[in-house]
């Protein structure tokens, strides 16, 4: 099982290519409980994950999946939710913590020895197979400290955005530390804002980061990854040239690209099976069949089956089992006839086209950010959180109103398609296509609302 995996991530040739689903908080649907409860409490992490390996016959799997643990340690408050990780509620050095006051966690610090203890717990009764520890990264850290503004500032103050950055990297070093430890088999960098910068900026600011964060990892004799999720197009080959062992991506990203690029680095990739339209609103039937096209199109060699990110909650376990069938059961030699049988089973469900109001009898500018979910992507919040401030800041701009648009939701894929969207998360201002998978600075945002107001004169 985990051979499988540390054999592929090698570059060695297998029989199967290896499967890791990305349980996080679905391991607490898994076994009845609440997300809230579940993220609090080593045993029940313990339990979910115990089930999930159970059902779902991974290589691979992630003692927990969190990106809020290293920020809740720093001062960040936390809104909690029944169904999905915690968000990020509060930014210390927004709100006038300074950087020089913050300690590093500790392993005693906050939920670090719950997330420690489970991970012990697992490795010693699961010894084949491969556990992932999973580390917030350097961006998406300093933005949970500093907020959304840290990418205003990259052009305004970029020595303190480096102070920030640099200071999350040896959190991130500090984190992996405590994996390594405690027996994490793959230490994984998980940092979704990055697919927010275009790849200037990732040199400029992040590169450094990275490069030491990997070493470190290296050092340690464990495997490095890298996990980005969004629109990671633009940063896939300055990632790689930091040299992670493993680059994992969701389905904004097309495999054939993945495989291209990390090619050139001797990288192994992961992905990418769609986490709403596929394993979660779909049937076991599209599954199986999606995962094989997976498979397909990785060309096999050097490549992980995996979601696109962490697992939505509620997650239909039946649609896990029936990838995993995919993986242990179909031979390679017949994965193309086999998508073929699964294409011909699949009635396409019509999509009805999303019904755009009139924007130019309304007294207001309509502003939809459309999100894969604000709470359980940080790309995506700090998307709200940009339009959100705008308004919270900036009074002397036309009146507009704002709604968050999540995958989950049944009329979101009518607006993707009406809008004709490419990336997620994206801002549509008045039904044109404003921002997709960048950030906006406030000045831009405000700008863009400005625009739309005086279209509706004319």
């Amino acid at each position: 099982m985990k051979d499988i995996l540390f054999d592929v991530i090698k570059g060695k040739k297998t029989k199967r290519v290896p499967w890791v689903p990305f349980v996080g908080v679905h391991g607490g649907y898994l076994i009845g409980s609440s997300a809230d409860e579940y993220l609090k409490s080593s045993d029940k992490i313990f339990e979910g994950i115990s089930v999930a390996i159970q059902r779902y016959r991974p290589d691979g799997i992630p003692v927990a999946f969190d990106l809020q643990i290293e920020a809740e340690v720093l001062g960040c408050k936390l809104m909690w939710s029944k169904n999905s990780p915690p968000s990020v509620s509060s930014h210390p050095l927004e709100e006038g913590t300074s950087l020089d006051s913050l300690k590093m966690p500790s392993e005693k610090d906050g939920r670090i020895p719950i997330i420690m203890e489970a991970l012990k717990r697992l490795k010693e009764k699961y010894k084949d197979i491969a556990f992932y520890g999973l580390v917030t990264g350097p961006l998406t850290l300093a933005m949970h400290l500093a907020g959304a503004d840290l990418l205003m500032n990259m052009l305004l103050d970029p020595q303190s955005v480096e102070k920030v950055i640099s200071f999350s990297c040896n959190v991130a070093i500090k984190m992996s530390q405590y994996y390594s430890k405690n027996g994490a088999d793959v230490i994984a960098i998980v940092d979704p804002t990055v697919s927010l910068i275009s790849p200037q900026t990732f040199d400029q600011f992040m590169s450094d980061a990275y490069t030491k964060i990997f070493e470190f990892i290296k050092s340690q004799n464990k495997i490095s990854a890298s996990f980005v999720c969004g629109d990671a197009r633009k940063v896939i080959e300055p990632i790689c040239k930091t040299y992670p062992d493993s680059f994992h991506a969701d389905e904004n990203v097309p495999l054939s690209m993945l495989r291209g690029t990390t090619q050139k680095y001797g990288i192994s990739f992961g992905g990418n099976i769609p986490l709403t339209t596929v394993l979660f609103s779909g049937n076991e039937i599209l599954s199986q069949k999606v995962a094989a096209e997976c498979i397909y199109e990785s060309g096999i060699d050097r490549f992980v089956l995996a979601p696109g990110c962490d697992l939505l909650y509620d997650t239909p376990p039946q649609n896990l089992e029936a990838v995993s069938e995919v993986v242990h059961d179909v031979p390679m030699e017949k994965i193309g006839e086999y998508i073929t049988e699964k294409a011909s089973r699949i009635v396409e469900e019509k999509i009805e086209p999303y019904k755009t109001p009139n924007y130019k009898t309304l007294d207001h500018v309509n502003v939809d950010v459309i999100t894969i979910n604000a709470d359980t992507c940080a790309a995506c919040k700090y998307m709200v959180e940009a339009v959100k401030s705008v308004g919270d800041k900036f009074m002397a701009i036309p009146p507009f109103e704002w709604s968050e648009h999540r995958l989950s939701e049944k009329t979101t894929l009518s607006m993707i398609k009406t809008f004709g969207l490419k990336q997620i998360p994206s801002i549509v201002i008045d039904g044109e296509v404003a921002f997709e998978g960048i950030v906006p600075t406030h000045d831009e945002l405000v700008k863009k609302i400005r625009e739309a107001f005086e279209r509706k004169k004319k």
